[in-house]
């Protein structure tokens, strides 16, 4: 005969385990969304101190950022991503050159891809590093702990968000990520 009192705890330890994934899931998820919010604020920032430089220098400028909800919206004549839902920032430099900075919830990750007018990277890689850009979170208790694609844990320190936010404008005005 089946043990109801031992079937009903199991039951519940399920239960309580599937209500305490899906609080750290609302929570991780919560977590992205506000640094993606800061990181949009300081790519902001960053924009205004390189157009500062590049009006002095004559040479041209971004034009802004655009938000969307990642849901393919023409972004000054550059095209985003279609991926519905997951919030997407839209980046024009000079006439031609753009980039999209896009945060994926699942896995979580940021992603950062030039478009249009862009260069090849000296170092002639084979890959597409020098357009693309791929940063991953892991969910902490204290935040999120974020690292470029390829981190070398002991030897690479993990990106601030103006870390990022200054190798995005950098990136595009050279025309590829370093």
């Amino acid at each position: 005969m089946p043990d109801y009192a031992q079937l009903a705890i199991e039951a519940k330890a399920k239960m309580k385990a599937a209500e305490l994934q899906q609080a750290a899931r609302l929570k991780l998820d919560a977590d992205l969304r506000g640094y993606f919010e800061q990181l949009h604020a300081a790519l902001s920032a960053e924009i205004d101190k390189a157009n500062e430089e590049l009006r002095r220098q004559d040479v041209p400028t971004f034009s802004g950022i655009a938000v969307t909800s990642g849901a393919g919206a023409e972004v000054n004549s550059g095209q985003l991503p279609e991926r519905t839902g997951e919030p997407t920032l839209g980046i024009k430099y000079g006439e031609n050159r753009f980039c999209y900075v896009l945060l994926r919830t699942e896995p979580p990750e940021l992603e950062a891809k030039l478009t249009g007018d862009v260069e090849t990277a000296p170092d002639a890689r084979s890959d597409d590093s020098w357009t693309h850009l791929t940063w991953f979170f892991q969910g902490r208790d204290t935040g999120l702990l974020v690292n470029r694609i390829n981190y070398i844990p002991g030897v690479d320190k993990s990106p601030s968000i103006t870390d990022i936010a200054e190798t995005i404008v950098a990136g595009m005005i050279r025309g590829y990520f370093d």
